[in-house]
């Protein structure tokens, strides 16, 4: 699915690995209020996204939790739904150590700032201005910070959001990188 480019699967891991830290909270939240609806359209996601990075049984997992939702099966849910989020987090953490590990070895030396920051203040100027092959270049530019430890998943981010064409989810974090190295600098 990541085109046989290990690079591209660890970006997509990373992706997934946040995501779903997030989702993790909303479903959790969604129990708590017993709002089905918006549980088994969170639970949809998760299975949708674990079986694009190759977690099959996590996945199944959900598609009987999503189908529980569906029927209105709260006492299902509730009974299920720790293994679940157990499971869950045991391959987030899973994956957290195989990113950290790829991070650190592929890091040589500190992130190049002055560099980042350029690029980042292109790309954003490019997204806001809707040029295709500005963004292309800025982007391209880009590649080899997701795989710095620090800022390398937000960059994953920024590159995921201008794939998909949410110009304006990647300008929200280009912003938030940016400022946190100006304060940084301050």
């Amino acid at each position: 699915m990541s085109g046989g480019e290990p690079g591209r699967y660890l970006r997509t891991l990373a992706i997934f690995h946040e995501d779903s830290q997030a989702k993790m909270k909303e479903i959790t939240a969604c129990l708590e209020a017993e709002s089905l609806r918006l549980y088994t359209i969170y639970i949809h996601a998760l299975k949708s996204a674990s079986a694009n990075i190759g977690a099959y049984e996590l996945s199944e997992a959900a598609a009987i939790l999503e189908r529980a939702g569906k029927d209105d099966d709260l006492s299902y849910i509730k009974a299920n739904n720790a293994k679940f989020l157990s499971d869950l987090e045991t391959l987030l953490d899973n994956i957290n150590t195989v990113i950290s590990a790829e991070a650190t070895k592929k890091q040589n030396g500190s992130t190049d700032i002055e560099s980042l920051k350029t690029e980042l203040t292109r790309l954003k100027a490019a997204m806001l201005a809707f040029d295709s092959a500005k963004i292309n270049e800025a982007a391209k530019m880009l590649e080899p910070f997701a795989q710095a430890a620090d800022i390398g998943f937000r960059i994953s981010r920024i590159l995921q959001n201008k794939i998909i064409g949410e110009y304006d989810e990647a300008v929200v974090v280009i912003d938030m990188i940016l400022h946190g190295i100006d304060e940084m600098d301050a």
